[in-house]
């Protein structure tokens, strides 16, 4: 099953379109090769896509702030309109019917809204919340509305309406021990757990959630942690804040996680830390969780992404000149180098879509 490929490079100021075809390939080049490099805004990093629409949403996080929306196509991409944005976005999260992005601001620490269903639309709706917010996930029932604050240590959850959005008046606030740094999420597929992934900590919480009202009136139950690596080994101390890490003479010495997926199947978790420049892989039943192994991969690894198919997880590195493909063994979810491809500098986002 062929695949399109979108890269953002936020030094480049360009977007690499690729393809993924067949594993019946003759060669590596077949297999994942870069079809175009666009040139886009400078900062390009966060991106959605919207499957039925077929349109890829990016953001450029430099002034003047925006979100871009191109048509994909077999030849790369086509841009069809640009938004404005308030401030600089650190995560995007498209709605289901494809009408509005959620987006958080690190920096400004705000949740901001943009209905894109209206091509003119000039107007984002913004709502003030904790320090550095950085990803928003809505749960595949529709019921919640989740986000993470690595700033705050803290994950809040809201009720969601697919007419109303979130509900911000009924906001609660799960805590996360001080300094771990709440950053990447996602849901099992039946939206029955949520992974949390901090970024100082380098650990994956994992969360019950809840149908109903549970005894202590909360969405989420926490179940348990676990290192994605062991730090020890690579000689890596908690991570700092943001703010923290430019005097910090040990930076690169420090963890420094980035990007938690799950397949499909909701059978492997993989989850990625930079300094290490490693892809650690997780067993997950629901609410169980095993670490199993690591793997190398391109360094500095900020995204990952795995093909609908679950064949494929493709890895982006922040200091790295090419995207890694790795085919997912179905039994056990071990990985193996496939190909490459070059990429533009400082990779930071990885999206796919069926071709």
């Amino acid at each position: 099953m062929p695949f399109h490929i979108f890269v953002s490079n936020a030094q480049s100021n360009s977007i690499g379109c690729y393809r993924l075809g067949s594993e019946r390939a003759d060669s590596c080049n077949e297999l994942f090769s870069r079809v175009s490099d666009i040139e886009a805004a400078p900062l390009v990093m966060p991106m959605a896509i919207d499957e039925r629409a077929e349109l890829l949403y990016v953001v450029s996080r430099s002034k003047p702030y925006q979100l871009q929306a191109y048509k994909i196509n077999n030849s790369g991409l086509e841009l069809v309109n640009t938004f404005p944005l308030p401030a600089s976005m650190a995560n995007i999260e498209l709605t289901p019917d494809g009408n509005t992005i959620w987006m958080v601001s690190f920096n400004d620490n705000l949740l901001a809204r943009l209905d894109v269903s209206n091509p003119s639309n000039q107007e984002t709706i913004t709502h003030s919340c904790g320090k550095h917010p950085h990803a928003i996930k809505i749960s595949p029932d529709l019921r919640w509305f989740v986000h993470t604050e690595l700033g705050s240590d803290t994950v809040k959850v809201m009720p969601y309406s697919t007419h109303t959005g979130p509900e911000f008046s009924q906001q609660i606030e799960v805590p996360l021990p001080q300094g771990s740094g709440p950053r990447h999420l996602v849901f099992s597929p039946s939206g029955k757990t949520l992974y949390v992934l901090t970024e100082m900590s380098g650990k994956v919480f994992v969360y019950s959630v809840n149908e109903g009202k549970s005894e202590n009136n909360k969405p989420l139950s926490f179940v348990t942690q676990k290192a994605i690596l062991p730090f020890d080994h690579f000689g890596l101390l908690p991570g700092l804040m943001p703010e923290n890490r430019i005097a910090d003479n040990a930076a690169h010495q420090r963890i420094w996680a980035a990007d938690i997926q799950i397949t499909h199947n909701g059978q492997f978790l993989y989850t990625t830390e930079r300094n290490s420049s490693q892809v650690s892989l997780f067993h997950v039943n629901e609410h169980q969780i095993r670490f199993v192994t690591r793997f190398t991969v391109e360094t500095c690894p900020r995204s990952i992404a795995i093909t609908p198919d679950d064949k494929w997880l493709i890895v982006t590195g922040e200091h790295a000149n090419v995207t890694g493909l790795y085919a997912i063994n179905p039994s056990d979810g071990n990985l193996t180098h496939q190909a490459t491809s070059p990429c533009g500098q400082g990779a930071s986002w990885v999206s796919v879509i069926k071709a």
